[in-house]
Parts: C-alpha cells; sequence; structure tokens
C-alpha cells in the first residue's frame, strides 16, 4: 500500500481542507499514515507522511476497531462480486455541501420568541440548535445520494454497495482475507488486514421487514443465503 492509495480516500471538498491530504499518527506505539473523507478510511502501518497536529484523531478511531467484534474472515474477491463494480459518482442536486438552509429560522439560527411581558426577542433554533441549516436529507450530509437499491447487508449492518465497492478498488484489496469487525449496527466497520485497516460507515438502518429482502453476504459462520440479483442495483 502506498500514499497514493491514501490519497484517494482523502476529501475533495476545500470546506473540509483538514481532510484533504493524508497524515501520520501513533497507535498502540507504532506510526500509522491515514487517508479520510470521513465517510471512509485508509489505514496503513506505516509513517509514509508527517503528522498534522490539527487532524482528526484517527488513532481514537483504529482503538475502537481493535476493540470491536470481529465477525470473521472475508473473502476480499467474494465480497468485491457480491458489492459489484463501483457506480459512477453523483453529485446531489438538494444542496451544495450536504446541508440545507433551516426553514423554521430561514438560516438565521434564531427565532422571534413573544415573553410574558409582551417584549419580543430571539432564542436559538429549535429545528437546528441555532445552527442555521440542517443536514441534507437526500445524501445525508455526505453529497453523495445514496440509491435504494444499492443498499446490502454485510453482517449486522447496512451499507451502500458503491460505497464499499469504491472502498475495495481504491485500497486495491479485491483479493486475499481480512477479518471483517464491526462496532454494533450503527457503528462503523472495518476490513482488517496485516498491518491496513479499512474502514467504512453504515446507513441508517431501516425497518426489519425492508432489511429483510435487501442482499445479504454470507459471512463464513453462516449458512449460505440466497442474494436475488434484483437488490444489487446496475453497475
Amino acid at each position: 500500500m502506498s500514499l497514493e492509495q491514501l490519497q484517494r480516500f482523502c476529501s475533495d471538498d476545500e470546506g473540509r481542507p483538514v481532510l484533504r491530504a493524508p497524515y501520520s499518527f501513533e497507535h498502540a506505539g507504532e506510526m500509522w499514515s491515514v487517508g479520510t473523507d470521513g465517510r471512509r478510511m485508509l489505514a496503513i502501518r506505516a509513517r509514509l507522511v508527517d503528522p498534522r497536529a490539527e487532524a482528526p484523531n484517527a488513532a481514537h478511531i483504529l482503538t475502537i476497531v481493535d476493540g470491536s467484534r470481529d465477525m470473521g474472515l472475508v473473502d476480499l474477491a467474494a465480497l468485491a462480486a457480491f458489492v459489484g463494480a463501483p457506480l459512477e459518482p453523483r453529485i446531489c442536486t438538494a444542496c451544495k455541501d450536504g446541508r440545507v438552509k433551516c426553514d423554521a429560522c430561514d438560516g438565521d439560527g434564531e427565532e422571534e420568541c413573544e415573553c410574558e411581558c409582551g417584549h419580543e426577542h430571539g432564542k436559538l433554533c429549535f429545528a437546528c440548535r441555532g445552527a442555521g441549516y440542517l443536514t441534507c436529507v437526500q445524501c445525508a450530509g455526505w453529497r453523495t445520494p445514496v440509491r435504494p437499491d444499492c443498499r446490502v447487508l454485510i453482517g449486522d449492518a447496512m451499507f451502500d454497495r458503491a460505497l464499499v465497492a469504491i472502498c475495495l478498488v481504491d485500497a486495491e484489496r479485491t483479493t486475499g482475507t481480512a477479518s471483517l469487525v464491526q462496532c454494533g449496527e450503527t457503528g462503523m466497520s472495518a476490513l482488517v488486514g496485516d498491518g491496513w485497516r479499512l474502514i467504512f460507515m453504515p446507513l441508517r438502518q431501516d425497518s426489519a421487514d425492508l432489511k429483510a429482502k435487501m442482499p445479504r453476504f454470507p459471512l463464513a459462520s453462516e449458512s449460505v443465503v440466497a442474494i436475488p440479483d434484483s437488490g444489487r442495483g446496475a453497475a
């Protein structure tokens, strides 16, 4: 693995400058290098670049991963075949940066409130909690809209198969084996290899009825589950 691979995982969002380049950090007494856009992360056990004081605490993420539930070994070629080829990227048309203006306060972050004495004053907007904006529901704040036909189950959690597909390709991890680690149904998951960690975030959980109809990647410890082609979406 190389610095070039880490750069593929970095953000292209000018509004998030700390995520636009890889950085290194210390974890468990060893130096690691990482590239991340906040939704996915590739970490390599090597110092390929200098640390950055303002960068997010990636060591904390690896500590969580190392202490989470090991779901067993995964055949990476089988996983790559399950999620299919990466899709052409799409940019959300409902927002510009994953956020939309709060209609309740018109983006001001405050609402007019009339006191018992009859005077009006501003108070923090209840809808956006004073931020003036809300997370875009179309793309969940990631600028790339999630297609309903791209939702799949891997272990206990639900994922955008397009995200998993591009993670495997960008990390060049489409052969061999790795341990699948999951931090619960709504927490991040990771593929853990010798000297590398590939981490990706799940989607919001749908109802049990909808989840039962989604394609599911069978783990080695489970019995084989039929995977309907109709749920995989076009590559």
